[in-house]
């Protein structure tokens, strides 16, 4: 008896890493199909940012953050608040945003690097990021 225990123990722990080899493998994925390679702090640059999202993430790329704007991610469709939250979960992700959320199911919660609405510029912007990731 005492021998089966170990071998469903064993075929448990196997079950187990496979599972865990699997998540990892689709993590990798993701992030990769998102824009995201390498393992730094993923930066989803929302389209509530000021005038130009794209430009935002290319300033923040240039001074070696792991951003990308919604537009790069997703394309020229709106795939609106809960889709980008549910990908910057998965990936580890921070969404840089202006929103309020107010919308139920809206915003983007724990993921969320809220900017003042004030805020107009990559300059200030990277500057609110760098003090947000310290």
């Amino acid at each position: 008896m005492e021998q089966t225990f170990s071998r469903a123990t064993q075929g448990s722990t196997e079950l187990h890493a496979t599972r865990q080899q699997l998540v990892d493998t689709l993590y990798h994925i993701l992030r990769k199909k998102a824009g995201f390679a390498n393992d730094a702090v993923p930066l989803i640059v929302d389209s509530s940012l000021g005038v130009n999202p794209q430009s935002d993430a290319a300033v923040l790329r240039e001074h070696g953050f792991h951003a990308r704007s919604v537009k790069e991610i997703f394309g020229d469709r709106d795939p609106r608040d809960p889709a980008i939250r549910s990908l910057a979960e998965r990936i580890g992700g921070r969404v840089i945003d202006v929103d309020k959320g107010a919308t139920p199911g809206e915003g983007f919660l724990r993921s969320a690097m809220r900017m003042p609405g004030q805020v107009r510029t990559a300059a200030s912007v990277m500057r609110l990021v760098e003090e947000a990731l310290q």
